[in-house]
């Protein structure tokens, strides 16, 4: 079984939060992660 990356974890988490939440944690990321975890976002939806 392969390992999850962590850009992965993390949209799997801001994914189960509510919208207002998740702009709140994007708020205090750069902005390389926040296109990572974009990018996985849309590869789960």
């Amino acid at each position: 079984m392969t390992e999850m990356t962590g850009a992965r974890r993390s949209a799997i988490l801001l994914l189960s939060l509510d919208e207002d939440s998740a702009a709140e944690v994007f708020k205090y990321l750069p902005n390389q992660d926040v296109q990572a975890i974009g990018t996985e976002m849309a590869r789960l939806s």
